[in-house]
């Protein structure tokens, strides 16, 4: 019925070499405590967790000693990892899930009946509320723990997935890491290899051990999330070329303000526009933080951290960033960016750039155009710039790493947890990654390779590649945030490869679309991003309380002063000083030391 992967050719041994390299301490910008293994047999994995023992075996240990030497030994049922059927005899699992109003049938859904073979499996599940899963989670928690599924499918914060850890709700997975993973174990060594970024340690929490089986994708896209884009019918009305400066950008302003560039013969263009970040920072528009970044780095959705030689710093307390402000003062004087962009939602700014009538508005800061109606007459002749150079030289981009979400994890309760591991980690290969999301494959989506010279497909150009990546899979009758019944909305343990994610965009690339001009653009977004990649902090659960507390307080104020500041309503150079003050009573020193304290871990 399905096609499943037979036996690999690589056997055990390689995909404990693999994980011996991720144990090695890699990760950009981020010290890493020494990785731990509980040491317990399969009998003990419901016993709490044991103190920090050995780290993963070394290259050199690694083709001695056989998993059953360091105190694992495998469910005898099971298949070799990276083999399926994973389990030999049928077992029975109780799959905790997060109900989903899109998802018609979990019992008869396709990627069910997958899973169900993939891992010989049957499975029966439980539903949480879609509102107050976490509530519900915590209910049954503090009760004991004892009507707990085997396995539970949810994002929880680090600081809770901790919590339950230690507390003998979750098992420690550490052992089935290093010794039954394949899947995962192949995707985390590529990631350390590419991109410097060791997935283990992002999702390893405070005590030292590993609860989750992630959901991680490499969206190539959405990392550099402050991008401008400008009109480019107005550049061509007015004979300017792409500023490369924030000295060019402000000139160009200056000609959509003065010089008419939509033809009306009156002088009602907007210049550039934004939105107001402090009522919906996923999804405004972040102008002032695009011209910011010509001074200072800015990464607004880090909560404005920095990081040099490992040491945190936060960019609002520097003088650059002070210069930064006076540079988006300046534009807001002139009326070359609009004030109200400090105020108005995101839903209002959605709705001026959809206005009907004469274009208004010049450019803007946003991931895409996708918010622009596909029947708008400025859709499609938006142009991506490459990031600003400033005054002194500065050229970055606000950068936030695809990271981990954690979203499986096996119970206290589950008598076969290794079959529950290799399930979990068996949602990690590509097929099931896709299916998760896309739906089902010949249906839904197909790889390209399987439909190029289809005759209904003759007017799509295969050819095109997104950055490096070429088309990849195309989705043709997609189902996304609809009810159906052939994936399971995304909410699985998964692993997007930047092949999957950017080779569905070449797939459907025209020129003048979205991802026409990313492909050619994000190179030189991706080539001023931080040297010292900022990934997770493995806060305590007393410790993210604190900080949270003290980073929201410190932002809504730090934002408040942003507005007054650009729109004129108060001079940053008379009050830095109080400003300053003010920053430290709040606690901003505190902050910094119990987040550099989850850092160093």
């Amino acid at each position: 019925m399905f096609h499943m992967a037979k036996k690999n050719t690589v056997k055990h041994l390689t995909v404990l070499c693999i994980l011996v390299g991720l144990s090695m301490n890699l990760l950009a910008g981020c010290n890493t405590q020494e990785q731990s293994s509980s040491g317990s047999s399969k009998e003990s994995q419901s016993a709490s967790p044991a103190a920090n023992s050995s780290s993963l075996a070394t290259n050199s240990e690694a083709s001695s000693t056989p998993a059953e030497q360091s105190g694992f030994s495998h469910d005898p049922n099971l298949s070799e990892p990276g083999t399926e059927p994973i389990c030999k005899e049928k077992v029975k699992l109780t799959v905790g899930v997060v109900q989903n109003t899109n998802v018609e049938n979990y019992n008869t859904n396709w990627y069910t009946q997958m899973v169900e073979e993939g891992a010989n499996v049957e499975l029966e599940f439980y539903y949480f509320p879609s509102q107050d899963y976490t509530q519900k989670l915590s209910m049954m928690c503090n009760s004991g723990g004892d009507d707990l599924p085997d396995i539970l499918l949810m994002n929880l914060k680090d600081a809770v997935v901790s919590e339950y850890g230690q507390a003998g709700m979750f098992l420690p997975l550490d052992d089935y890491y290093e010794n039954s993973s394949y899947y995962f174990a192949e995707g985390f060594k590529r990631v350390l290899e590419t991109e410097g970024i060791n997935i283990l340690e992002n999702i390893r929490s405070a005590d030292g051990h590993i609860y989750t089986v992630p959901q991680y994708t490499e969206s190539v896209t959405n990392p550099c999330y402050t991008r401008l884009w400008v009109y480019q019918p107005w550049l061509d009305a007015l004979n300017i070329g792409a500023p490369k400066t924030t000295e060019e950008f402000k000139e160009m302003l200056v000609a959509f303000k003065t010089q008419d560039p939509n033809g009306n013969g009156k002088a009602d263009e907007i210049p550039a526009l934004g939105s107001d970040i402090t009522v919906q920072a996923g999804t405004g528009a972040w102008f002032w933080e695009a011209m910011m970044n010509s001074y200072v780095r800015v990464n607004s959705r880090n909560n404005f951290l920095d990081s040099k030689d490992h040491k945190l710093s936060v960019s609002y307390v520097t003088d650059e960033w002070k210069e930064g402000i006076k540079f988006v003062r300046g534009l807001c004087e002139e009326g070359l960016f609009d004030p109200v962009s400090f105020s108005q939602d995101a839903d209002t700014f959605k709705t001026v750039m959809n206005k009907e009538g004469d274009q208004m508005v010049g450019t803007f800061c946003f991931l895409s155009t996708s918010f622009i109606g596909k029947n708008h007459p400025s859709k499609g002749n938006w142009v991506l710039l490459e990031p600003l150079t400033g005054p002194n030289g500065v050229c970055t981009t606000s950068y936030l790493p695809d990271l981990p979400n954690e979203m499986g994890y096996i119970s206290k309760n589950c008598k076969n947890p290794e079959a529950a591991f290799r399930l979990l980690d068996m949602m990690g290969r590509e097929d099931f990654t896709i299916t998760s999301r896309w739906g089902k494959q010949g249906e839904n989506w197909d790889y390209v390779k399987d439909i190029q010279g289809r005759p209904e497909y003759a007017d799509r150009d295969f050819t095109m590649k997104f950055m490096q990546y070429p088309a990849y899979f195309l989705e043709h009758h997609g189902v996304w945030n609809t009810q159906q019944n052939s994936n399971w909305q995304n909410k699985t343990p998964s692993f997007r490869t930047a092949e999957v994610a950017a080779g569905s965009f070449a797939a459907t690339m025209t020129p003048g679309s979205d991802n026409y001009e990313m492909a050619f653009k994000l190179g030189s977004y991706e080539a001023v991003k931080p040297k010292e990649i900022i990934t997770k902090f493995p806060y305590t659960v007393d410790e993210e309380k604190e900080a949270t507390e003290i980073a929201n307080s410190l932002n809504s104020y730090v934002r408040e002063k942003i507005a007054l500041w650009c729109t004129g309503a108060e001079d940053v150079d008379k009050a830095w000083d109080s400003y300053l003050k003010e920053l430290e009573n709040i606690g901003l020193s505190k902050y910094l030391e119990i987040t550099q304290a989850a850092y160093d871990r």
